[in-house]
């Protein structure tokens, strides 16, 4: 479409995307305007520390086989073990696909290990502020993702994410060991040792906390409005 001329140009929804966008289609009209924005009043509130739940993680995601549940569930079962106190729930619907295999599958895990107790699938949930807002912290490991908007939602609530670096989105919505930890994708043993610092080292998890909604500024109304701005200057 762009070389026959019914298109003039792209946006995506990350920087990367946008660069790999303009390589593989060879164009100069490749832009990134992201898919959503936070408000003011969100980026302002204040959670403290003493209210997040220690050992709390959680992630948001469809029961689904892309977003590689049972790597997590693995990871949590291993650092169960060794921290009584850890729990993940997973908020997120059932991939209806193939009879709800996936979903079937990671229960049989979770049942298997006797983790049912620690571990709980708290189906879809349309407001997840309260979550956000005790979880010590939100976990990603995904093999893709077309921007990770749960992660830029726990940020906007003050709870630190934790995420393999894969497209899209992760890069550019976490601050690397600022606002939170990058990981080398399917790396399960960098995610076990990335969840036991958070439960050992207060300053770290201090750390991330203070600068959660800071990096998630970056996506304000205000931004994203330039972003938008700037791309009806150039097109």
């Amino acid at each position: 479409m762009l070389t026959q001329g019914q298109l003039t140009g792209l946006i995506s929804s990350t920087k990367r995307e946008a660069m790999d966008a303009s390589h593989r289609f060879n164009t100069n009209m490749s832009f990134n305007i992201p898919v959503t924005f936070l408000n003011q009043g969100q980026l302002e509130k204040r959670i403290p520390d003493a209210q997040r739940q220690v050992g709390h993680f959680i992630a948001v995601a469809r029961l689904t086989k892309v977003k590689q549940l049972d790597q997590l569930i693995n990871v949590i079962i291993r650092l169960h073990k060794d921290f009584p106190k850890v729990q993940l729930d997973i908020y997120g619907y059932s991939d209806g696909w193939n009879n709800y295999q996936t979903a079937n599958d990671l229960k049989k895990i979770v049942n298997n290990q006797g983790a049912d107790h620690y571990i709980h699938f708290r189906g879809y949930q349309h407001d997840l502020t309260r979550v956000y807002e005790t979880a010590q912290a939100e976990i990603l490991t995904s093999q893709y993702e077309g921007f990770a908007m749960a992660l830029l939602e726990a940020q906007g609530h003050g709870c630190p994410v934790i995420s393999y670096d894969i497209n899209y989105g992760p890069a550019e919505i976490i601050d690397n060991n600022i606002s939170g930890k990058l990981l080398p994708a399917n790396d399960c043993d960098a995610l076990y040792q990335s969840l036991r610092q958070l439960l050992v080292n207060p300053k770290l998890f201090h750390r991330y906390t203070q600068n959660a909604q800071h990096a998630a500024a970056k996506f304000s109304l205000n931004e994203v409005a330039k972003k938008w701005q700037d791309f009806l200057k150039k097109a």
